[in-house]
């Protein structure tokens, strides 16, 4: 291998360090409960939280083996389709004073494992990350990005795995 590939290698990893450092020591990789190789397909995750402000930043940081959707109140926050380049997106806009709703669409085209990873920081006002605190569900059904929406039927998030630590730790 040639000293200009070494290089080039060397910091494409440490571009990728850098992207996983950005999730927090505690988020979790997540996904279904259904069987060990799920099916290929759409799923759908959400979590509902409450903000006694608005934030005056909020970086939300997640990365879904497959491709995602994530929406914040019913608005499209961001999408991405390469699990090992997280996507980071300013969503302090999409955020309200009171209940607020976040909900993904993970989505894999071929059978086999699949897992999704998320966090979202309001600096010291808040802080959400992605566990076996959300909720699934198989199909999409209309409303499921809202509040008061009646997720009863949804079913916990399985944890994978914790994230990888950050350097240094």
């Amino acid at each position: 291998m040639s000293t200009r590939s070494k290089v080039l290698t060397a910091l494409f990893l440490l571009l990728l360090c850098m992207h996983f450092s950005t999730f927090a020591e505690d988020s979790q990789w997540i996904w279904t409960t259904e069987a060990a190789s799920p099916v290929a397909g759409e799923r759908f995750f959400r979590r509902v939280f409450a903000l006694g402000r608005t934030p005056a930043k909020a970086m939300l940081t997640i990365s879904c083996d497959g491709q995602y959707e994530v929406y914040l109140n019913g608005k499209l926050a961001g999408a991405g389709n390469e699990w090992r380049l997280p996507g980071v997106f300013d969503v302090a806009p999409l955020l309200v004073r009171g209940t607020n709703v976040i909900a993904v669409k993970g989505a894999k085209d071929i059978p086999g494992a699949a897992g999704l990873i998320l966090d979202l920081d309001c600096g010291s006002e808040f802080h959400l990350i992605s566990n076996k605190n959300w909720r699934w569900y198989k199909t999409e059904v209309g409303g499921w990005m809202q509040s008061g929406f009646d997720a009863e039927a949804w079913k916990p998030a399985q944890r994978l795995a914790v994230r990888t630590p950050r350097r240094g730790n």
